[in-house]
C-alpha cells in the first residue's frame, strides 16, 4: 500500500511480503489484535496471504481502521 496526495494505492504482495508480513503478525503488540483468536487466526491470516484463501479487502480495511 502506499499514500500519496491523500490517495491510497494498494499494490500485491510479493513473495518477499509474505515473510515480512509473518514477522510483523508474530510481534505481541500486533498478534493481540490481529489474532484474537489465537494460533487458529494467525494460520488463517498467513493462508490468506500466500493466496491460499482471497484477501477480503473489507475485512483489511477494517483492521486497519
Amino acid at each position: 500500500m502506499d499514500i500519496k496526495n491523500d490517495k491510497i494505492t494498494i499494490k500485491p504482495l510479493r513473495d518477499k511480503d509474505v515473510d515480512i508480513f509473518s514477522k510483523w503478525l508474530a510481534k505481541e503488540y500486533i498478534y493481540k489484535w490481529f489474532c484474537p483468536d489465537g494460533e487458529e487466526h494467525k494460520m488463517a491470516w498467513l493462508d490468506e496471504v500466500n493466496n491460499k484463501y482471497p484477501i477480503s479487502l473489507y475485512e483489511t480495511f477494517h483492521c486497519l481502521l
